[in-house]
């Protein structure tokens, strides 16, 4: 199964298209994020705990990217990828 952003979705709906293999050349912002020194905390804190504070942080990294019409491409463990 493949993620489509809703904005995408909605976008394409509203504009009566089809989507469609292609797409056109464009200078675009990437955003890697990690957080520091992740691996060693992770060691130190119980599971629990760091999943709650992992979860906060994929939230609110996500709601901000989202503000800013950005797209998220993955998660990886810690780190976000989006464009």
């Amino acid at each position: 199964m493949k993620y489509v952003p809703k904005a995408l979705v909605e976008q394409l709906l509203k504009n009566k298209l089809i989507a469609q293999v292609g797409g056109k050349k464009q200078q675009i912002t990437v955003l890697f994020t990690d957080i520091a020194n992740f691996t060693e905390t992770a060691e130190q804190v119980e599971p629990e705990l760091l999943m709650l504070h992992l979860s906060e942080y994929l939230n609110a990294m996500t709601k901000r990217i989202q503000l800013y019409h950005g797209n998220i491409d993955k998660y990886i463990g810690d780190a976000i990828m989006a464009f």
